[in-house]
């Protein structure tokens, strides 16, 4: 099959460069002023003609005389400088023509004085690459005064709730601002993209398909959001408020204050949030076994609140020309604190046998302490060189309280649970860069992780209900994980119209978790390659083709692997998986690319698929435990269409659909189940004034799937308005999932047994945000680098 699969893709390559070949076009020409004497560093422009967008350009020499490179198509040619008046002239390149020369063109000297000459070229929103879409924000005038959260909940293929970003279908995205991960549990990630005015974004990166320079963890990707980068020195800051309703009230408060000078800026962010959210989470199970039918059901009413800190400082230093120094302190505490009320019971074939209701009392803290030192130094114009040391530390309290009140017995019994677990991480890491001339560039780098973690869990009981299970929750268990890796990247436009990204990347890791009583119960050493490989080819301007391939890993959470406990019922609980297995995954990504429009075929082979909670009975099949799990294989076969168009200068709408069908492999039998899917993406955006803008966004899900578990059908519509005002402040109220229809409704049924679940978690709220930028707003806002990326993300709240 591999074989196949090299023969196909070398086939694939040899017809696009030769293709290249038969379609490549060269249009010259020369350029005088009115006394013949050649025009010299004129510029020489050409524009799409379907858009009007930038496509290619030049500058003539000494002669006067320009060369472009160029694809078969229609263009308009602009050539210009400043005190001479522009020429432009329409221009159609044919395939059979394979050098033209337009002759002479004279400019006129312009005899107007002109105070300032402003030269501006209006990009595509979206543009696909063989590894990433880029959705170039500034181009649609009604991203002013938005979000950078509403401009990515619009984007081709990605999906915004409360709780979670999907991409392409995929959870678990990784989200950058300038090339660094935001180092936050998901929901703070949201509340800070929701606070982030779209005006400073310059462009957003949904990257599918990374290279190997990036980390190898991650399944879902990367979304990279840029900022613009103006130097001006000065002071400059931003502070949100926001307030909005659910089944309670949320509150988000943020602040930013960064000072740029010539050789030393300083950055500074604070967060605060408040959400109170009542829901209901409801189970139900059929167990059947020893000749009996055995059913449980419990009902959940949830009453959390959650209070979340997040800051940040740091600071950079142009110790010379060439040199940078960054050092970043950062610390996230997190307070999650629940009072619920639970009615559970159980039946033995429709007796009824205990009716009981549970009152549970939980405490989820989570505090961290950050700090990266780092430099970057430009060796010449064309190397350069950086490196970091990160030291994270995070520390997780999880106290439990459980009253069980059994009605039919008129007994009562209390279970104490407390887990305690500290992380600490050293990371290293160096990556050298060579721009070795203008169409080749050579990356590498290496990393070294090292991390451990303490789990502690205390338990004690008054009463007997939970003594079948009391012995199995107390545990006491370390883990060291090791992980070295390296990679080597290149870049390389083979021609004006083929481009090549590829790379590889190796890592090798070393995993022991021990208990205390069994020394190494896990003990695993091993390596991997990764390796990436991405290409693209114009045919003309208007057509393209990307081709990609990449493998990637995905390991277990370290929350995950350090277990925890939590009982739904006194039957049934939640807890961790410390044998997970990392994941594997193998890709390939072929895409067409028309004006604005693609297709994307994809395949994902995975080894050891890591899926959410799955159910299982317990040791002594009297309870139920839902645990994440590894299934052997998932073959899933994807295709994905998008389709963005403008149906005037104020009304842009996009559309993605996503169709995707899963096999996944279950045991050493080579059992199997098919799993199909469609997503489809809706957003609308409407600028109704200068000021005022109008946001829609729907989302539906088909059949959507975690592990064995389907869910039914998922929908959610979003709407939002805002208000650009006079001082740069803006003001958005927003409605989400306004027709509650976002609920998770699961069932799961395996050849004995059937499970089910109902998660209202209730996303419909409604939200008003103000946002008041102060000082030089042309100022750059400081990004400092880390080196910590991946294990920060493997820490989930």
């Amino acid at each position: 099959m591999k074989t196949k699969m090299y023969a196909f893709t070398s086939v694939l390559l040899k017809l696009m460069l030769f293709s290249q070949l038969l379609s490549a076009q060269n249009i010259s020409g020369k350029v005088l002023q009115e006394d013949d004497a050649p025009l010299e560093f004129a510029n020489v422009i050409l524009f799409q003609s379907v858009d009007s967008t930038l496509y290619k350009g030049a500058i003539t020499d000494a002669n006067g005389e320009f060369n472009v490179s160029i694809l078969p198509g229609q263009y308009i040619l602009r050539i210009s400088m400043i005190g001479f008046v522009e020429s432009s002239s329409p221009i159609e390149i044919v395939q059979s023509d394979q050098n033209i020369n337009i002759g002479t063109h004279i400019l006129m000297t312009d005899h107007t004085q002109l105070d300032e000459v402003t030269v501006s070229a209006k990009k595509v929103l979206f543009e696909k690459k063989a590894d990433r879409t880029t959705i170039n924000v500034q181009s649609n005038a009604i991203n002013k005064g938005s979000s950078v959260l509403e401009v990515l909940s619009m984007s081709p293929g990605v999906t915004v709730t409360r709780e979670s970003i999907s991409m392409g279908g995929k959870t678990g995205v990784n989200v950058m601002l300038n090339e660094k991960i935001v180092r936050l549990p998901i929901d703070a990630v949201i509340s800070l993209l929701d606070g982030m005015s779209a005006d400073n974004v310059e462009e957003i990166e949904l990257i599918t398909n990374p290279g190997s320079e990036y980390e190898a963890e991650g399944n879902a990707g990367y979304i990279n959001i840029r900022t613009k980068k103006d130097q001006d020195l000065g002071t400059r800051g931003r502070m949100v408020i926001g307030s909005g309703y659910n089944r309670g009230p949320n509150v988000n408060l943020a602040g930013n204050l960064s000072h740029k000078m010539e050789k030393f800026y300083i950055d500074g962010d604070y967060s605060y949030s408040y959400d109170k959210n009542i829901f209901q989470f409801n189970t139900a199970s059929v167990l059947r076994g020893n000749g009996q039918i055995y059913e449980s059901e419990s009902k959940n009413k949830r009453n959390p609140y959650t209070q979340f800190h997040n800051y940040n400082l740091g600071f950079n230093w142009s110790a010379t020309p060439d040199t940078e120094v960054s050092l970043n302190l950062s610390g996230i505490n997190r307070f999650w604190v629940t009072n619920d009320t639970v009615n559970a019971f159980e039946v033995i074939d429709g007796n009824l046998i205990t009716d009981s209701d549970i009152y549970i009392f939980e405490k989820n803290t989570w505090l961290n302490f950050s700090s990266s030192l780092g430099f970057r130094h430009q060796i010449n114009d064309n190397q350069s060189i950086k490196g970091f040391y990160d030291y994270l530390y995070y520390q997780n309290n999880q106290p439990t309280e459980y009253t069980l009140i059994e009605q039919l017995m008129d007994a009562r019994s209390m279970l104490f649970l407390e887990k305690y677990t500290p992380i600490r991480f050293h990371i290293g890491n160096v990556d050298y860069t060579n721009q070795m001339n203008s169409d080749f560039q050579l990356k590498m780098g290496g990393k070294i992780a090292i991390s451990n973690f303490d789990n502690d869990i205390d338990s004690r009981e008054s009463g007997s209900a939970y003594s079948q299970i009391i012995d199995e929750l107390a545990a006491q268990a370390t883990m060291d994980e090791n992980i070295i890796g390296v990679y080597s990247s290149v870049s390389y436009q083979i021609s004006p119209f083929d481009q090549l990204n590829a790379g590889i990347r190796y890592e090798h890791t070393i995993t022991q978790l021990s208990s205390d009583t069994e020394a190494n119960f896990v003990d695993r050493n091993y390596g991997n390659w990764f390796p990436n490989i991405n290409y693209s080819h114009r045919f003309d301007a208007q057509n393209a083709i990307n081709l990609a391939l990449n493998s990637r890993v995905t390991r277990p959470t370290y929350t995950d692997l350090a277990p925890f406990v939590f009982f739904l019922s006194p039957s049934v609980l939640v807890q961790g998986n410390s044998s997970l297995l990392p994941a594997i995954t193998h890709g390939v990504d072929v895409s067409y690319t028309y004006k604005s429009y693609w297709i994307s075929l994809k395949y994902n082979r995975i080894q050891n698929l890591i899926v959410g909670f799955q159910p299982a009975t317990g040791g002594s099949d009297q309870y139920i435990v839902w645990a994440p799990q590894n299934i052997p294989q998932s073959n899933a076969y994807i295709a994905e269409l998008t389709v963005p168009f403008n149906l005037t200068d104020w009304w842009t709408v996009n559309n993605t659909l996503l169709a995707s069908r899963t096999e996944l492999i279950l045991g050493d039998d080579r059992s199997s189940i098919i799993q199909d899917n469609f997503t489809i993406n809706h957003s609308q955006q409407i600028s109704l004034s200068k000021a005022f803008s109008l946001n829609l966004s729907a989302n539906y899900i088909h059949n959507n799937f975690w592990g064995i578990s389907v869910f039914e059908p998922l929908m959610m519509v979003n709407i939002g308005v805002s208000k650009k005002m006079k001082n740069g402040a803006n003001l958005a109220l927003r409605g989400s999932d306004i027709f509650h229809t976002f609920i998770w409704r699961s069932s799961t049924e395996t050849e004995q047994n059937d499970y089910f679940i109902d998660f209202d978690v209730s996303l419909r709220s409604i939200d008003l945000t103000y946002t008041y930028p102060f000082g030089n707003n042309k100022a750059k806002q400081v990004q400092i680098e880390t080196g910590s990326s991946e294990e920060r993300s493997r820490v989930s709240f």
